[in-house]
């Protein structure tokens, strides 16, 4: 996977896809595979953006029965086994509870009614399923058990807990990147780096679009039969640019945090907040909006917390304000936690689609709870073959990506009489083999998945150690700048590995990645101690 502007200017693709985050990736995907001419250009790095800010829980939608929401259940849940099946290298099963308690709705017999409801409307979640990926039944644990899992449970009350499977992306930015990548097995083109100026369009149909490339200044114009504005909080200013109104009420701050505690062992635990909350849509009333706490990678990942958001997309970043909200939140609803700001290694911060603010609670907010995509050649008949998608989480991207496919399929063999083919292209990333590489390095297999031995062979001719842990060298650094598309510092240690995804590394290392990355780029030393700087910043919180 080459970065490479040259062929942009060209051909006539038949679909152009704005944004590289997993719903633009999924898409890019699903369009090249089914043998149309594809290319996604990415403002920044691919994944940098809102993919990035998630829990990691790639869930069936449990959750989704207090609002009889059925549908959305099954969309979860045959996204959640496609992930399994696509990439069981970094998506594992995870064991989630909650506590129980009293005879209502959070009661043993209701959720016992409940975990039978989510097995049998995921009859088939394991279907195709590695063994050793397989999701089994939900179930009721004892009073005993509960306070195993959750030692300190201020409820007197409990009753035991429910224990439900859903699965962990132990490395959502490389599972992100790994989308990507398959695309571009399958043909695709894809840039990062790479911005959208303006859509242009022709007779009424979209014609392609104007974009530069933000590393050499290079403008081109990119030809092409349908454009996709998969651009996330952007998608606002995107539409705008094509005479669009922006739709929703606006966007929400969603902020996790990561602790470098491990407080519930291998399983993901949901506490009730202390905030008053009330869900408008669910059927089933509760108070208190759900927070979950998630086991990854020796430390545990917090969160969501959601404010109405009014500033630029690009400013985005959690503040010191929302850390000590989420860690006061945390302390409230479970107070053996003892949680302190010094515990805090990381936070992150993305942009969620937000349906409206509450009136008797200004700083809540309603979130828009279905994705979309939208056509808007059907409203606006000047602007055929230009959609718009809406996405509201990441487990369901390839979903997502599925109903984009087939509406762009649908519109280009119509388009201008034209009837054209599109079936299956196949060859996707699956080339390599984690068992041909020599025992000390099959980890790899885990962080790599079947480009495994591509990596090893970059590690064979510098096989250099920069970091012990996690254990990182020379060889991958150049590998992905030279296969991976980083270009950037950010790029390596937060999206290409996991240097920096729960905690700052320390200077040292950030110097001898930047200096080998500069000899690679041809750096100077304001640069590199920029690219060190640009780093060391996402973990400072005024």
């Amino acid at each position: 996977m080459k970065r490479d502007c040259t062929g942009l200017a060209g051909p006539i693709f038949d679909v152009l896809i704005v944004g590289g985050g997993i719903h633009g990736a999924a898409i890019a995907r699903e369009c090249s595979r089914h043998g149309m001419k594809t290319v996604l250009v990415e403002k920044g790095d691919f994944g940098h953006a809102t993919s990035a800010n998630s829990l990691k829980i790639i869930h069936g939608g449990l959750r989704y029965l207090q609002h009889l929401n059925i549908r959305r259940m099954r969309d979860s849940i045959l996204a959640r086994r496609e992930m399994l099946r696509l990439a069981p290298h970094y998506v594992k099963p995870l064991g989630c509870v909650i506590p129980n308690a009293g005879l209502g709705v959070q009661g043993n017999l209701f959720m016992r009614c409940a975990l039978w409801l989510n097995d049998l409307i995921g009859f088939d979640r394991n279907e195709g399923v590695e063994n050793g990926s397989r999701l089994p039944a939900g179930k009721i644990l004892s009073p005993r058990q509960c306070q195993e899992i959750i030692p300190g449970l201020r409820n007197g009350n409990c009753a035991g807990a429910s224990l439900w499977y859903d699965a962990l992306a132990v490395d959502s930015e490389r599972l992100t990147l790994f989308m990507v990548q398959e695309a571009v097995a399958c043909g695709a083109k894809v840039l990062n780096y790479t911005e959208l100026q303006n859509v242009f369009f022709e007779n009424g149909r979209v014609r392609g679009g104007e974009v530069v490339d933000l590393l050499s200044g290079n403008e081109y114009t990119v030809q092409a039969r349908a454009v996709v504005n998969a651009g996330g909080p952007w998608t606002d200013s995107i539409r705008e640019n094509t005479g669009i109104a922006r739709a929703g009420s606006g966007w929400a701050k969603a902020v996790n945090i990561i602790v470098r505690k491990t407080l519930f062992g291998p399983y993901a635990v949901g506490l009730r907040g202390e905030t008053d909350f009330r869900d408008r849509d669910s059927v089933i009333r509760k108070k208190g909006r759900f927070f979950f706490f998630v086991p990854w990678r020796g430390y545990t990942m917090i969160g969501t917390t959601y404010k109405p958001f009014s500033g630029k997309p690009d400013g985005l970043r959690a503040e010191g304000a929302d850390i000590d909200e989420l860690v006061e939140e945390v302390n409230s609803m479970y107070p053996a936690a003892e949680l302190s700001r010094s515990d805090v290694t990381a936070a992150h911060a993305g942009l969620v689609p937000m349906a409206q603010v509450l009136a008797e609670a200004d700083d809540d907010v309603q979130l828009i709870k279905e994705s979309a995509v939208v056509d808007h050649g059907e409203v606006e008949p000047a602007k055929k073959g230009f959609y718009s998608v809406r996405g509201v989480k990441y487990t369901t991207g390839l979903r997502v990506a599925e109903e984009a496919g087939r509406q762009i399929r649908r519109y280009l063999n119509g388009a201008e009489g034209a009837k054209q083919c599109f079936s299956s292209a196949g060859s996707e990333v699956r080339e390599d083999r984690a068992a041909d590489l020599p025992e000390e390095f099959r980890f790899w297999a885990e962080r790599y998945g079947p480009l495994a031995v591509k990596v090893y062979g970059y590690v064979c001719k510098n096989g250099e150690q920069v970091s012990e842990d996690p254990r990182l060298y020379l060889g991958e650094i150049d590998y992905f700048m030279s296969e991976e598309m980083a270009c950037t510092l950010g790029d390596v240690v937060f999206r290409r590995c996991e240097l920096a995804t729960a905690e700052c590394p320390e200077e040292v290392v950030l110097d001898r990645i930047a200096a080998h990355m500069g000899l690679f780029f041809g750096w100077d030393t304001e640069r590199i101690g920029r690219e060190i700087r640009d780093v060391v910043s996402r973990f400072e919180f005024s």
